[in-house]
């Protein structure tokens, strides 16, 4: 079988389609990589978080926000 080369744009429509949220940082931590998932269930946008450290996140509480939100909806004891 013939392995096809995707590019980017089919690699996010296959990613967008997704059930989970993706989130791809560079080696020093800056978004590169947000799916539509990841905007959904998060109700951030792609816009606001590409080119940021993951470490302002961290330090304005949002993930920790966004972790107990899904914690609180969800029945996953993993969150």
């Amino acid at each position: 079988m013939k392995q096809e080369n995707f590019s980017f744009k089919t690699l996010q429509a296959i990613t967008d389609n997704l059930y989970i949220g993706i989130y791809v940082t560079d080696g020093s931590g800056k978004a590169i990589y947000i799916n539509k998932t990841f905007e959904d269930i998060s109700l951030l946008k792609k816009e606001d978080l590409l080119g940021h450290d993951i470490n302002e996140l961290v330090k304005k509480n949002i993930l920790l926000h966004l972790l107990l939100y899904l914690r609180s909806t969800q029945n996953n004891p993993l969150l």
